[in-house]
């Protein structure tokens, strides 16, 4: 966004962080924090633009508890699903 003066953070998906971090150099963004979604990022050579943090959406919990909910339901069709609520974590680098 072009007429966008001021931003505290930037938040980006770690599949398009090569390509921010080449828009952003050399422009008052630069020294922006950035956070990423994934460790599975790419930098530019020679670029000083890193993430500072990372969001962890895809904790081994989710995995963990989506088997147990998928084999539970499986062997008890008629069972009512407790809902379950998985909190993201932030990891700083």
């Amino acid at each position: 966004n072009s007429k966008l003066k001021k931003a505290d953070c930037i938040f980006c998906h770690s599949n398009i962080f090569y390509g921010l971090a080449q828009d952003i150099a050399g422009t008052m963004f630069e020294d922006c924090p950035i956070m990423v979604d994934s460790p599975f990022y790419l930098t530019p050579a020679g670029s000083k633009i890193k993430p500072v943090a990372e969001i962890e959406l895809y904790l081994d919990a989710v995995f963990s508890v989506a088997a147990e909910k998928i084999i539970e339901k499986l062997s008890n069709p008629e069972k009512e699903m407790p809902e379950s609520i998985i909190v993201p974590d932030i990891k700083i680098y």
